[in-house]
């Protein structure tokens, strides 16, 4: 059995028997209070108070009492708790309401926190983290949540459903916001030219293109119903010939006749693309 102070242990030879000499045990009972001295020095522990623990300072190269900074962790239901054999702690929840799933929140050795959140429609609800002691939120421009921590701290992970600059909530508690555009404007995507054109409206709702021979144009790419697209079309030089399947207004789908520009308007509902061309822009 290990002894401490190392290797100071006295020896109870001379006395254990009546026959022993106080005198011959003397060496022994100063090496004990030498022990006995040295632990009285080694531990602070005056006036101690409830849930205290012993903790080791190596300034002063003793232990001192300090208070208990551990945390108990409750499991509730689908909550799992691990204790990692270099000693993180990962919790995993199954848990998911109509707003969000806690997939995983993870303390490793060195204090850091990792907390994943996933929605379910996360452009409904609002998801608020408070920090805690030592603990940073950060969001980007995509919306992306960063934590970073240096000792522990999550308080509080909850969702908010109050409006947000001003607006309100429908029947559903989604939010509804009333926006004044001023100095509206929108980008002028350029359309690389081909025989047949399926411009992706996500590209943008005004687009133009500088048409070097005749072209087809009968569909978007990608559509949706309610889509709406201006298509700007340079002749480059001469006059094109437009084929197309769309419904015309007056059923005039012909492009101008000389080296000129045109644009063509429509609306797709889903159903039928409504275009219009307007012309000799020059």
């Amino acid at each position: 059995m290990a002894t401490w102070p190392s290797g100071s242990k006295a020896s109870t030879t001379n006395l254990d028997a009546g026959t022993d000499r106080p005198s011959l045990a003397r060496a022994d009972i100063k090496q004990n209070v030498d022990n006995v001295n040295s632990i009285i020095d080694m531990f602070n522990i005056a006036t101690p108070t409830n849930e205290q623990i012993l903790k080791y300072n190596a300034g002063n190269s003793r232990f001192e009492l300090v208070a208990d900074a551990g945390q108990n962790i409750n499991a509730g239901t689908g909550i799992t708790v691990d204790q990692e054999s270099d000693g993180g702690v990962t919790i995993s929840a199954s848990v998911t309401d109509t707003t969000y799933t806690l997939d995983a929140v993870e303390q490793t050795p060195g204090g850091n926190v990792a907390l994943t959140l996933t929605g379910s429609d996360a452009s409904e609800d609002v998801i608020q983290l408070n920090a805690g002691t030592n603990i940073a939120f950060t969001v980007d421009s995509e919306g992306q949540v960063t934590i970073d921590a240096t000792g522990t701290g999550i308080t509080d992970v909850v969702e908010d459903t109050t409006p947000q600059l001003g607006g309100n909530l429908d029947g559903q508690g989604n939010q509804v916001q009333d926006v004044e555009l001023i100095n509206y404007k929108e980008d002028v995507y350029t359309l690389s030219y081909a025989a047949t054109i399926t411009p992706d409206v996500a590209n943008g709702n005004v687009q133009k293109m500088s048409a070097t021979g005749d072209f087809t144009f009968s569909a978007f790419s990608n559509p949706e119903a309610g889509q709406t697209l201006t298509l700007i079309v340079d002749h480059n030089g001469a006059a094109r010939t437009l084929t197309s399947t769309m419904s015309f207004a007056g059923g005039d789908d012909a492009l101008s006749t000389s080296d000129t520009v045109d644009i063509i308007s429509v609306f797709y509902d889903g159903t039928t693309y409504y275009a219009s061309i307007a012309k000799n822009f020059s």
